[in-house]
This record gives structure tokens, sequence and C-alpha cells, in this order.
């Protein structure tokens, strides 16, 4: 068992491509050697990294506090839908 419970990749999202995009993920992953859905996990978070350095409105669940928050933006906006910024 890992150290920590939360690390384990257990959390599955469907994804449905077209069989031209099915044939690009699979050239990339061949060409890296890697499998295609380690490919798309790294394409996925590379993206939202750079979305989150160039300030895209992406919003994260703030632990415990029932609150949501663009990174880089100071905007929290509740739960409930009001907005308040800090």
């Amino acid at each position: 068992m890992k150290a920590n419970g939360k690390l384990v990749r257990d959390h599955r999202i469907g994804l449905n491509l077209n069989h031209y995009e099915n044939q690009l993920i699979e050239a990339y992953s061949q060409l890296l050697g890697v499998d295609k859905s380690v490919f798309a996990r790294k394409v996925l978070f590379n993206n939202l990294h750079n979305m989150m350095l160039r300030q895209d409105r992406i919003a994260l669940l703030l632990p415990g506090t029932g609150t949501l928050q663009c990174p880089l933006s100071y905007s929290i906006v509740p739960q409930n839908g009001a907005a308040a910024h800090v």
C-alpha cells in the first residue's frame, strides 16, 4: 500500500474519441513508448498547468470550505453562487 492513499489512481473518466483522434493519440504514445492512458494523462495535466499559468478560468474546490477558487485571480465563489472577492 502506498503511503498516501489519495495518490492511488482509482478515479476513472470516460473519453470518446473519433477515429482520427484515436490514431493521433496512438501514434504519439507509440512514439514515446508509453501506454495511451499515460500519454493522455500527461497531455491533460500539462495543459491544465499551462492554463493555470495563463490565468484561464479554472475553478478549484478548496477542501473543507465548500468554496470554489479560480487560481491566481483571488476570486472566491461559494457553492451557493454568490461571488466574493478578496
